[in-house]
């Protein structure tokens, strides 16, 4: 069976990055249900799992999340796709209104 491609959506919001005790920042620029790329001056170690932080309108979700592609722009690593580790339903819900939209 095939898989339908990813509906993503393209957007600019501000997250962040808890890793290895630390908090950093990021941009998400894209997401789907499974899969968000971000985009940050600290990029996290390949297969690496973290939280990321996703302000919505009435609070603050953290989605778990595991680095599954670092990209490079000029000579720096300055970008990494992840993919969701088990999605809440409340982050998919945000998604499903996000893409509807786009």
């Amino acid at each position: 069976m095939k898989k339908s491609p990813l509906k993503r959506s393209p957007l600019k919001l501000q997250v962040n990055l808890h890793y290895d005790n630390a908090m950093y920042t990021g941009t998400v620029t894209n997401l789907s249900e499974h899969t968000m790329h971000i985009e940050t001056e600290m990029i996290i170690p390949f297969k690496s799992e973290f939280k990321v932080r996703v302000p919505l309108i009435d609070e603050v979700i953290e989605v778990p999340v595991r680095v599954r592609t670092l990209e490079k722009t000029d000579r720096y690593c300055n970008c990494m796709g992840v993919e969701l580790i088990n999605p809440p339903p409340y982050y998919l819900e945000f998604v499903s209104r996000i893409t509807s939209i786009y």
